[in-house]
């Protein structure tokens, strides 16, 4: 049976790894697939931007981890599931936008006079990120299986919950 199950299993694998990367690549762009998929979802984030204004991005940044959170869940438990793998990446893309917009929001009001310096470290630094969870997810997966690679997903996610619960202050500029 779990032969049986394995080519199918790799087909959607392979699904999800193309639409995962798909959004992480071009989170600024508008995704034809991911857009079909989340029909009641704007077609773009500005909503996150009237969100961090009136609670704050801090606040965003949390909904977003939450969000990612419960898409390793969905991920953990809809394994071999494609509508429970694709509401998963659903839920995984829009935790990314909040988050993208938000932390963008933050870093830009650091320095509003550097913001493509800034937004480049960022960047890089979220890219950097990703390939790592990538590599990290890809090693778990391949030696232990689905349910341990989402489990390492939810970790880094929880990581994430830490060092944005840490107090955040301000550097003092010189006077």
């Amino acid at each position: 049976m779990a032969r049986e199950t394995e080519p199918r299993m790799r087909g959607i694998l392979l699904l999800l790894a193309v639409i995962a990367g798909t959004g992480i690549a071009n989170i600024y762009y508008n995704q034809p697939l991911l857009d079909a998929l989340r029909v009641d979802f704007p077609r773009d984030a500005s909503w996150v931007g009237l969100v961090a204004d009136k609670r704050g991005p801090r606040a965003v940044v949390s909904f977003s981890i939450l969000l990612i959170a419960a898409a390793f869940v969905i991920f953990g438990f809809s394994g071999a599931s494609l509508i429970g793998l694709v509401l998963g990446v659903v839920v995984l893309d829009i935790g990314l936008q909040c988050s993208q917009v938000s932390n963008q929001a933050r870093i830009f009001a650091l320095n509003p006079g550097a913001r493509s310096r800034m937004n480049t470290v960022y960047m890089t630094a979220f890219f950097i990120g990703g390939a790592i969870g990538s590599a990290a997810g890809a090693y778990v997966w391949q030696r232990f299986g689905w349910v341990s690679a989402c489990i390492v997903g939810g970790l880094f996610t929880v990581l994430a919950w830490l060092n944005h619960q840490r107090p955040w202050r301000r550097p003092s500029s010189p006077a």
